[in-house]
């Protein structure tokens, strides 16, 4: 999977890879943010499915729980 990744990968891109490798998130949560920072990076989220392959499953259940909103911002 490595020969897929740019030499220098956007840190957001980087974050969201983790999510998706470590069972944060999903294949569509993962394809719809991956490329956010960076829209060169479509076809580097396709050649990373690719390379894990469709038996691929991430590990369950997820390590952390990322929040479902922002925190709010009044104090």
């Amino acid at each position: 999977m490595a020969d897929c990744l740019p030499d220098r990968l956007h840190p957001m891109s980087a974050q969201y890879l983790r999510y998706f490798l470590d069972g944060t998130w999903n294949v569509e949560q993962f394809l719809r943010w991956f490329h956010m920072p960076n829209s060169s990076y479509l076809p580097v989220a396709q050649c990373v499915l690719h390379r894990l392959g469709e038996e691929w499953t991430p590990p369950w259940p997820p390590p952390r729980t990322l929040p479902s909103e922002p925190p709010d911002a009044a104090v």
